[in-house]
């Protein structure tokens, strides 16, 4: 005696929600670069550039966001 075989019934309902999990999760924030220059930059610039550069990594570290900050 041969028995059903239910895999395939299962697997489209799970790849569904898989792809619906996958659209509707929050995205990743958005990677940002943060610029030092030790040499010619300043802890009053943004750091968003090489033209406007910290001067220190530390200052650089300390005014950044993890990545997963705000995340529960």
């Amino acid at each position: 005696m041969k028995r059903p075989h239910h895999l395939g019934t299962l697997a489209f309902p799970c790849a569904l929600v898989l792809a619906f999990v996958a659209v509707t999760a929050n995205p990743a924030p958005a990677q940002t670069t943060k610029w030092v220059d030790q040499a010619a930059g300043d802890d009053l610039n943004d750091g968003n550039s090489e033209g406007a550069a910290y001067a220190t990594l530390q200052f650089a570290i300390d005014n950044s966001t993890s990545g997963t900050a705000g995340t529960p």
